[in-house]
């Protein structure tokens, strides 16, 4: 019986992370109630290679959230299964989504550079402005607009230079 004393030290279960199932055992401490949530993520992330921030833990179609749950509360119990989704980090991606909301902040600064000039413009043609002073302004706004272009076209650059993670698979596969 001794056997049977070491296996209630420790709570076995399985984790599936798509296709995937990983054999988890924690041990389950009798000064408290045992391994939390919070505990689960953590070696659901050194097991899978998904960030705690990008998991989401599902027991009996439960959402995980409280991390500071114990398990034995939630009724896992030696042979249960928990769910993780989640996606595992890709440090391509994560430059790649880095570059992406880069290319984002930087087409909303170029669209309110853009609608202040076009504000400036419908100014002129609504005759506010002396006309000795129109061609001096509209040169001054067409040179604002071609150097309003050009940042836009460099952050279209910015973002076709971007490798997807498919065309990394292929390249990597090629390289082989």
């Amino acid at each position: 019986m001794a056997d049977g004393a070491v296996h209630e030290d420790f709570l076995k279960f399985t984790l599936v992370h798509g296709s995937n199932k990983y054999p988890v055992e924690l041990q389950t401490d009798s000064s408290n109630d045992g391994p939390t949530v919070e505990d689960l993520a953590n070696l659901a992330a050194r097991l899978t290679d998904v960030p705690r921030g990008s998991q989401r833990l599902i027991f009996k179609g439960q959402s995980l959230t409280d991390l500071s749950q114990s398990l034995k509360s939630l009724r896992v119990k030696n042979g249960s299964k928990v769910m993780l989704i989640g996606k595992k980090f890709n440090p391509l991606e994560e430059e790649n989504m880095k570059a992406v909301l880069a290319a984002e902040k930087k087409a909303d600064d170029i669209e309110k550079r853009l609608t202040e000039n076009v504000e400036e413009l419908q100014g002129v043609e609504k005759g506010f402005l002396q006309t000795e002073l129109v061609n001096q302004t509209l040169d001054k706004l067409t040179r604002k607009i071609q150097g309003i272009t050009e940042d836009f076209m460099k952050t279209l650059e910015s973002l076709d230079s971007l490798v997807s993670s498919q065309q990394y698979k292929s390249q990597a596969t090629l390289s082989f």
